[in-house]
This record gives C-alpha cells, sequence and structure tokens, in this order.
C-alpha cells in the first residue's frame, strides 16, 4: 500500500486506496493523454467504450492516477498521442478536472508504423 500511495503522490497526490488496482469493473477509455507538470490527463469522451447507454456529446477532463508499474511507465510514452486507458472513474475531482480516472493499463493507441514506408498502416 505504501508504494502505491508513493506513486499515486508522484503522479498528481491522490491516494487510492489499494482496491482500485484490480477491480470487476475496469473499463476501457479511449482518449488524448497529455502531461501537465507532475501529471499526466485524459481528455476525450466521458464514457468509457463499453457503455451502452448514450453518451453525452462533450469532452472531459480526468486527471490520471496510474495503479500499476505498467501504467506509471506508460505514459510517459504515450503523452500527447490517443492511448487507450483500462481502469475506471473515481469521483475525487481535482481543480481543472472533470474527474479522476484511476488506470492499471495502459496501451498506445497509435497504428504501427508500415515496415515499407514507415508511416502509419491503415
Amino acid at each position: 500500500m505504501a508504494a502505491i500511495a508513493l506513486a499515486a503522490m508522484a503522479f498528481g497526490g491522490v491516494v487510492v486506496r489499494a482496491g482500485a488496482q484490480t477491480t470487476t469493473d475496469d473499463q476501457t477509455w479511449v482518449g488524448q493523454v497529455e502531461k501537465h507538470g507532475r501529471h499526466y490527463d485524459y481528455v476525450g469522451r466521458s464514457c468509457p467504450m463499453e457503455d451502452t447507454d448514450p453518451c453525452p456529446d462533450y469532452v472531459v477532463r480526468y486527471q490520471i492516477v496510474p495503479t500499476s508499474t505498467q501504467a506509471a511507465r506508460a505514459l510517459p510514452k504515450v503523452a500527447g498521442h490517443r492511448a487507450r486507458l483500462i481502469g475506471h472513474r473515481e469521483v475525487v475531482r481535482e481543480p481543472g478536472h472533470n474527474g479522476t480516472l484511476v488506470v492499471s493499463e495502459v496501451q498506445s493507441n497509435r497504428a504501427p508504423a508500415d515496415p515499407v514506408s514507415g508511416s502509419p498502416s491503415a
């Protein structure tokens, strides 16, 4: 728990309970990842991909709190790009944010480069 608290504090000051790492309610969020000082933000759709209810048509900014080593290491690599975040939204609100995304996994959402041309493949 101490390691999680330190990692959370290093990435934005929000301490997340240990059980938040692996919850059965984790969902997929796809949006832009932006670096702001010592933390990262998700900018995108207000609903997860799995949500079958109509999603309001506006963009939100959620502060990202990584809960795994993989997520913490991947965030700097995807900053400035779209990414797929596996996690859940918390009601904790930080100033300038619509909420908090507690994420256990971060995946690049960029298309792999075509080995022949070097440009993104279709």
